[in-house]
């Protein structure tokens, strides 16, 4: 008998590999290994959705070897570690950064894109609610953000 706690890639409807990157994005997540990324004023500023660029349209990547979290703003360098991620991003980033957008449930879809909290709200999640919106999608096939971000939800 399996003791995992969580539901199986094929019950998520995802490729395990996705379902691995996710499993070690929790660990991440809830082990303080990940830092919540607070954008200055100059840097909202100069976010675009694609990107940050600075003021002569360079793209720009934060400069540190750790992975950073902020749900709304995020800039993923392909080619470099120092970077701010979503839940996707961090994922993508622990898998090689692979996409995990390709053959999206609608349960992860919501896990990275929480549609009942409104867009300029998210960079309000913090590291421990997005930890549990991924524990919940893995034991639950739903992130549940109207439970572990009700505070944000208007």
């Amino acid at each position: 008998m399996d003791d995992c706690p969580f539901l199986s890639a094929d019950e998520l409807r995802i490729s395990q590999e996705k379902w691995e990157g996710l499993v070690k994005t929790l660990y991440l997540f809830e082990n303080n290994k990940i830092e919540y990324f607070v954008p200055s004023p100059k840097w909202v500023e100069n976010f675009q959705e694609d990107g940050w660029r600075d003021t002569y349209g360079n793209w720009q990547h934060i400069d540190n070897p750790n992975v950073k979290f902020n749900l709304r703003f995020f800039s993923v360098d392909h080619e470099s570690c120092g970077t701010v991620c979503c839940i996707a991003g961090t994922a993508a980033h622990i898998m090689g950064n692979q996409s995990l957008f390709d053959d999206c449930s609608y349960g992860l879809h919501d896990l990275f894109m929480p549609h009942m909290i409104p867009i300029p709200k998210w960079e309000d999640i913090t590291v421990e609610q997005a930890g549990a919106a991924i524990r919940n999608y893995l034991t639950k096939g739903t992130p549940r953000w109207h439970e572990v971000a009700e505070n944000l939800i208007s």
